[in-house]
């Protein structure tokens, strides 16, 4: 059960991140001026599809009895919900819920 809601919390993370990446060269991208970056964007978004697939990957090896699979977990969950809190003007309400959804694999007990 931990599994499929890791694997849905990344799905729809994923999905969100996705979305937030076309709405960023659709409407930001253009707009930048020549000296704004766009490459700390990048980073952001790299870092998150990490962290999204560390759900998923935390919650396997959790299953599999391993004392880090929580701590993997709980990492990914973590700063998924800072990188929302700290990008809430922009995109970060679009990563908030997948990241919720991962935290409730942390309160499933391991078979």
């Amino acid at each position: 059960m931990a599994f499929k809601i890791a694997t849905s919390s990344t799905i729809l993370g994923l999905i969100g991140v996705v979305g937030i990446a076309n709405w960023y060269w659709r409407y930001i991208y253009p707009e930048l001026y020549i000296d704004q970056s766009y490459v700390t964007f990048l980073v952001l978004i790299l870092v998150c599809i990490f962290l999204y697939l560390g759900i998923s990957l935390g919650t396997y090896i959790r299953n599999k009895k391993k004392w880090y699979g929580t701590f993997m977990v709980s990492i990914s969950v973590f700063f998924l919900v800072v990188i929302s809190f700290a990008t809430i003007s922009t995109y970060g309400a679009a990563l908030l819920p997948s990241a919720i959804i991962g935290s409730f694999v942390l309160t499933i007990p391991v078979d």
